[in-house]
C-alpha cells in the first residue's frame, strides 16, 4: 500500500528537478516588451513537465493538516517557483520574491507585464488547437524524434504548423538548445526551404532564435536548407546576425557575418545596431571591418567609438589579460592607426555630405577622446 501511495503522489505532483529551465527559456524577463515571448516559452516549458496547474490555479494548494500529500505539493510548487525566478532579471525578481507560491509569483508578473490580463482564458478554438499540438510541442522541447516522426507520419503538414500561440513551429522550439540538434537535422529533412523560413508573431525565423542562443550547429543546418535565412529581417528590422552579436557568441557572429549579404549588413538601421552590439560583445575585428565599410557609423549617436571608450574591459587597466591579450595591447600604435585609418575614410565622405563641419568635428572629437584615453592608460602603466 505504501508503494502505491507514493506512486500516486509522484504522478499528481511531478518533480523533474534535473531539468534546466534555461535550456528552454534562455532570455531573462526584464520588461513588458520581452514579456509575451518569455511568457509563452515559460508556459510551454512548465506544461511539458506536467506542472501547468501550479501557475494557472487548477492544481489546488494542499493543506498540511488535510492531506499527507502536502509535502509533495510544496516540493513541486517550490520547483516551479524556482524555475520562474531563475528566468527573471535581478530587478524583476526582487519585486516578486515576497510571493511564496508559484501561482503567487506568476499572478504578480501578469499584473506587472500582461497588458491584456489574459490568464489562460482561451476560447474554444484555441483550446482545441492547444490540445491537438501539445504532443508535438512536448516532443520538440524534449528532442523526442521517435514520437515526432510518428506524428509527422500521420500528419505530414504538421511540420509547418504554428503549434504555439506565438506562431512557432516545432523546428523553432527545437533550435533553442544544442542538445536537440539531432532533432533539428531530422525535421529539416521533412521540410521545404520555405518551411524552414516560417516566422513567428515577431517576424523571427528559427535562425533568429538559433543565433540568439548561440546554437551554431543548428544555424548551419538551417542555412544549408535555406541560404536566404541570414538576410531575413524580423519586425524590428534585425537579421539573425544582430541577434548573435547581442548575445556575445563569437562563433555565431563569425559564421553569420560570412553568410549574410553585404547590402543587408550595411543597411543603416542594421549596421547602426550591429556596430554597437559587436563593440559591446568585444568582437572588435568585425566591428572595425564594418566601420571601414560604412565609416559614417562613427558619427551616429551613440557612436560605436564612444561605446568603446566607455567599455572598461576594452583597455588594459580595466581587465586581467592573458599572454596574447597583453601582446596585442602592448602595440600602442595599432590603436592609434585603427581610428585614424577610419578618419581617412572621412576625407572621402566629406565630399558627399552637406554638413561637413559637423561631421568633421564629430569624427575629430571621437578620435581625440579615444587617443587621449589610450595615452592615459599607457602613462599609468609605464
Amino acid at each position: 500500500m505504501a508503494y502505491s501511495s507514493t506512486t500516486s503522489s509522484v504522478e499528481k505532483y511531478p518533480y523533474p528537478w534535473e531539468v534546466n529551465v534555461l535550456d528552454f527559456v534562455p532570455d531573462k524577463l526584464s520588461d513588458a516588451k520581452c514579456y509575451p515571448e518569455w511568457k509563452q516559452l515559460m508556459v510551454d516549458f512548465i506544461e511539458s513537465q506536467g506542472l501547468l496547474g501550479f501557475i494557472d490555479g487548477s492544481t489546488k494548494r494542499v493543506s498540511q493538516a488535510a492531506s499527507s500529500n502536502s509535502d509533495s505539493w510544496r516540493r513541486s510548487d517550490n520547483l516551479v517557483r524556482g524555475w520562474i525566478l531563475t528566468t527573471l532579471n535581478k530587478d524583476t525578481r526582487l519585486q516578486v520574491l515576497k510571493y511564496k507560491t508559484a501561482r503567487g509569483v506568476w499572478t504578480r508578473l501578469v499584473d506587472m507585464f500582461d497588458r491584456a490580463k489574459n490568464r489562460f482564458q482561451l476560447d474554444e478554438e484555441t483550446e482545441k488547437k492547444k490540445r491537438r499540438y501539445l504532443p508535438l510541442r512536448i516532443a520538440a522541447i524534449e528532442g523526442d524524434w521517435d514520437t515526432t516522426s510518428k506524428i509527422i507520419e500521420s500528419e505530414p503538414d504538421i511540420v509547418r504548423a504554428a503549434i504555439t500561440p506565438s506562431s512557432e513551429t516545432a523546428l523553432f522550439l527545437a533550435v533553442k538548445s544544442s542538445r536537440r540538434n539531432h532533432f533539428v537535422e531530422k525535421i529539416l529533412k521533412k521540410m521545404s526551404p520555405e518551411d524552414a523560413g516560417l516566422a513567428n508573431l515577431w517576424g523571427m525565423t528559427a535562425l533568429h532564435r538559433a543565433a540568439s542562443v548561440g546554437n551554431v550547429e543548428a544555424a548551419k543546418l538551417l542555412v544549408d536548407k535555406n541560404p536566404n535565412l541570414p538576410n531575413v529581417l524580423d519586425k524590428n528590422g534585425d537579421p539573425p546576425l544582430n541577434y548573435a552579436a547581442s548575445t556575445g557568441s563569437r562563433e555565431s557572429v563569425v559564421y553569420l557575418w560570412e553568410v549574410t549579404k553585404e547590402d543587408v549588413k550595411l543597411k543603416d538601421d542594421v549596421a547602426t545596431k550591429l556596430s554597437r552590439d559587436l563593440t559591446r560583445g568585444e568582437h572588435y575585428d568585425i566591428a572595425l571591418t564594418l566601420l571601414k565599410r560604412k565609416p559614417e557609423l562613427a558619427c551616429m549617436e551613440p557612436s560605436v567609438l564612444n561605446v568603446l571608450v566607455e567599455k572598461c574591459s576594452s583597455f588594459r587597466s580595466g581587465t586581467s589579460l592573458n599572454f596574447w591579450q597583453s601582446l596585442i595591447y602592448s602595440v600602442r600604435q595599432r590603436f592609434h592607426s585603427m581610428f585614424w585609418e577610419v578618419a581617412e575614410k572621412f576625407d572621402h565622405l566629406l565630399l558627399f555630405v552637406d554638413d561637413r563641419t559637423s561631421l568633421a568635428k564629430s569624427m575629430s572629437s571621437i578620435c581625440y577622446c579615444v587617443t587621449v584615453r589610450i595615452d592615459d592608460i599607457f602613462i599609468e602603466k609605464t
